[in-house]
């Protein structure tokens, strides 16, 4: 089960990026939430990076590093092929705008 959600929130978007299949993601319901309330993002070499408080919590406990370890989670989002990956403009917004450990 996926959720299809935008990067930059519609809310956010200029008119031409609310439906840009790129300023998209598809992750299962715990990892859609943990990326729209910015525990985690996104780098533009498709690395998922986790909080500092998250990855606290993997390390210590059983249930969230289940969900949020690796494995099962991947350390790179993973697309099939011919798949429209994210543009670096919507993940570069995530970070400095939703990602709670943003410098």
């Amino acid at each position: 089960m996926l959720l299809a959600g935008h990067i930059k929130p519609w809310r956010d978007c200029a008119p031409g990026e609310r439906l840009d299949t790129r300023n998209g993601l598809a992750a299962c319901p715990a990892h859609d939430v943990a990326f729209d309330v910015g525990l985690l993002t996104v780098r533009d070499t498709l690395e998922i990076v986790l909080t500092q408080r998250l990855a606290r919590f993997v390390k210590d406990d059983e249930l969230t590093r289940r969900y949020y370890g690796r494995p099962p989670m991947s350390g790179v989002l993973l697309f099939p092929e011919g798949a429209h990956r994210p543009l670096p403009k919507y993940l570069d917004w995530h970070r400095r705008h939703v990602f709670a450990d943003r410098p």
